[in-house]
């Protein structure tokens, strides 16, 4: 059995002047990163846990000096360490993210190509686009994000049709870029429209 001892229980651990220092500087660091943005709003959800995390890090491995015989606050060493941890798990983080947002874009692309072929018509439902079973696009579990996506990208728009069910649009500019470049018989592709749109 683990004795607990007194000196862990009434300690109260504390950054030293230097380790407060570094700690006030990564929450600001990480304030302007929100105020910027994120591109992914769970990755925005994870690094608001951070400066907690920081926190944690830091007092175990000060635990751990402790049970050395080191060190009697928590010093510089131990929140580096803790904000080398949180950058580590923050880069597997970005490319768990990354797949997902992949999957996204992809079924994006795949329905823009839809209305680029004049495939759904103009004005379509969400069951109307499953249907047509095409990849990335195959439930409505699929489907409603890509929705959202370029509702949020403005290629369409979710109105209220004439059955007092709802349906999505597509915007007129986008209409107009296919009419164009089919009167010119030039290639187009609604992934090239799609990419022009997502760098602006």
């Amino acid at each position: 059995m683990i004795k607990k001892s007194k000196q862990f229980i009434d300690k109260k651990y504390l950054f030293d002047k230097e380790a407060q220092q570094i700690y006030m500087d990564f929450e600001i660091a990480l304030g302007a990163e929100k105020d910027k943005g994120f591109r992914n709003h769970a990755l925005e959800i994870l690094k608001g846990k951070y400066t907690g995390l920081v926190s944690y890090l830091s007092l175990i491995f000060h635990v751990i000096e402790i049970a050395n015989g080191q060190k009697e606050s928590i010093t510089r060493d131990n929140i580096e360490m803790a904000i080398k941890w949180c950058k580590y798990l923050e880069s597997h983080a970005r490319k768990i993210y990354r797949v997902s947002e992949k999957s996204y874009s992809e079924g994006a692309k795949a329905l823009l190509e839809m209305i680029d072929k004049d495939e759904i018509g103009r004005e379509f439902s969400t069951s109307h686009t499953y249907r047509k079973r095409r990849e990335f696009l195959t439930t409505k579990k699929d489907v409603e994000p890509v929705l959202s996506e370029l509702c949020n990208y403005g290629w369409i728009r979710k109105v209220m049709n004439t059955t007092g069910k709802f349906s999505y649009e597509v915007h007129p500019n986008l209409i107009l870029i296919i009419l164009k470049n089919l009167n010119h018989r030039l290639p187009f592709s609604a992934q090239t429209a799609f990419a022009a749109r997502m760098r602006e």
